[in-house]
């Protein structure tokens, strides 16, 4: 049989083609790896929080109750685990709150932190670039609660955990979020807690429950105080209480740059309907720690829990809902700084020329962005 022998030339130069079409084809595959994460694979190091383990641990005071100890822990660090603008509370609440802690320690039982936070994020494309589901941001704040409930529980046997009020629901009308995203982030969260029980080696430390079943289960003598409180705070606000004037102003301002405007198209005299749903949520604020038969707030329907606040500038107890970046994780995409290896909020019209997404596994959106 005929066979054609090709020169040695052109066989370097077929071989040297091949080479090259697999050395291409694998730096394709390591772009595509280096920017797409597996969640089931993080570790406090590549999450860059590994340095900032020492932070949580707790400076024990051996001449003070365990009570003494857990309250005098979350109310230390300020920036860190105290919220950043937390303000000194009143003698009394102070007093309230050790009182709370001494009995819950005395008895044996389990120590429960309620606060509210969490929903999809907003709206304004210029902020989220219609990037509305959690992301790295929400991971790491719930890394955050896994890693304080742990160096408490390292002390206390009887169990230290948090039962978060999600607020999607309730600010669904006002961010106009569809009913499905809702439902998903919901979702997610759930999906995320488990990634952060994995990460951090400690469970059952965070139960997510809807905010708006919450005041529903609180029944008809809730909604009385809460609308009577819509009325004293509308009242306040258009006598030009300065203070009651400043809380609502401040709450317009940051909802008007956290919705789509064209979510609001439709909207007749758009301020009037902004208004009243500043006076709504500001009214819910102050009946969620004081409203019901009982008087202990929007808790009635749960465990015996501790209300606190993510927020600061409050009188109550107040937790820094995340150490690591400016903004809570709704507010904000996350980027993670290639010169400084740190984590930053950024709004989408600030970096977009900049950001590189990275995805996962698990998810079809980008979970956060090398900036």
């Amino acid at each position: 049989m005929f066979q054609y022998i090709y020169p040695l030339g052109y066989l370097h130069f077929i071989d040297l083609i091949l080479f090259l079409l697999i050395i291409t084809s694998q730096r394709s595959v390591i772009f595509l790896d280096i920017n797409t994460i597996s969640l089931t694979s993080l570790t406090l190091e590549d999450l860059h929080l590994s340095h900032l383990l020492p932070n949580y641990t707790i400076k024990f005071d051996r001449n003070g109750t365990v009570a003494d100890n857990i309250y005098k822990y979350l109310s230390s660090r300020q920036g860190f685990i105290q919220h950043k603008r937390h303000i000194k509370a009143p003698k009394d609440k102070v007093n309230s709150y050790q009182q709370t802690f001494r009995e819950l320690v005395l008895k044996g039982a389990p120590i429960v932190l309620f606060f509210s936070s969490f929903s999809p994020k907003v709206t304004n494309p210029k902020v989220t670039n219609q990037q509305l589901l959690p992301d790295m941001g929400d991971l790491l704040t719930l890394v955050h609660l896994h890693l304080l409930a742990k160096e408490v529980r390292s002390f206390y046997d009887y169990g230290f955990r948090f039962i978060i009020g999600y607020r999607g629901y309730l600010y669904q009308p006002i961010l106009r979020w569809d009913i499905e995203t809702v439902d998903q982030t919901f979702t997610i969260l759930h999906e995320l807690i488990k990634h952060a029980e994995r990460i951090t080696g400690v469970r059952n430390i965070i139960e997510f429950v809807d905010f708006v079943e919450l005041t529903k289960r609180e029944g008809d003598y809730f909604e009385s105080q809460w609308e009577a409180e819509k009325t004293k705070v509308r009242n306040l606000y258009l006598d030009d209480d300065e203070y009651m004037e400043r809380k609502i102003s401040g709450w317009l301002r940051d909802f008007k740059q956290s919705i789509n405007p064209i979510d609001f198209s439709d909207t007749k005299d758009f301020h009037s309907y902004m208004l009243n749903q500043a006076f709504s949520i500001r009214a819910l604020k102050q009946v969620q720690f004081r409203g019901g038969e009982k008087d202990s707030g929007i808790c009635n329907s749960l465990p015996p829990s501790v209300q606190t606040s993510v927020r600061g500038l409050d009188p109550e107890l107040s937790i820094q809902l995340n150490p690591y970046f400016r903004y809570h994780a709704h507010q904000r995409l996350l980027g993670l700084n290639q010169l400084t290896g740190k984590w930053e909020t950024f709004k989408w019209i600030e970096k977009a020329h900049v950001a590189e997404p990275i995805t996962t596994n698990e998810y079809n959106y980008p979970f956060y962005y090398k900036i």
